[in-house]
């Protein structure tokens, strides 16, 4: 989301030299992440989701309006304009994103799981390493 925000301002900077815009709101909705924007010579307005092209698709749209003359005078369409594509709902996590994510949010779990697969596998290994022959003594 922040790239997309840094894209937005950069247009917005060499459109017509419409300067910085800050982020006036976010909202997640059920399919989406919305920011609006706003500066002192224009408005913007963004939606990043999934969309539906065969396999769900990210994407990253935005919507911006640049006016020299002053005060932004086109928040009104900024904000009722609409995209092309509707946004789905995002797909849900296979078993390995699944796996990552407890991996992220449970640090302590992680690194207990760790240690006993390292014990475990080292135990294992020294069970079933190769013994030297002895040689009989006559």
């Amino acid at each position: 989301m922040d790239k997309l925000a840094e894209t937005i301002a950069g247009t917005s900077t060499r459109a017509i030299g419409a300067g910085d815009l800050a982020v006036k709101s976010t909202a997640r909705e059920a399919a989406t992440i919305a920011r609006t924007y706003e500066g002192r010579s224009g408005a913007a307005r963004s939606e990043q989701g999934f969309v539906a092209a065969g396999d769900p698709t990210l994407a990253s749209c935005f919507v911006l309006c640049a006016d020299k003359r002053g005060p932004p005078r086109c928040a009104n369409q900024v904000a009722t304009t609409t995209t092309s594509r509707s946004f789905v709902p995002a797909p849900t996590p296979g078993a390995a994103l699944r796996a990552l994510s407890f991996l992220v949010h449970h640090p302590t779990e992680t690194a207990w799981g760790g240690a006993a697969l390292l014990t475990t596998l080292a135990a294992l290994a020294i069970a079933t390493r190769k013994r030297p022959k002895r040689r009989r003594l006559r």
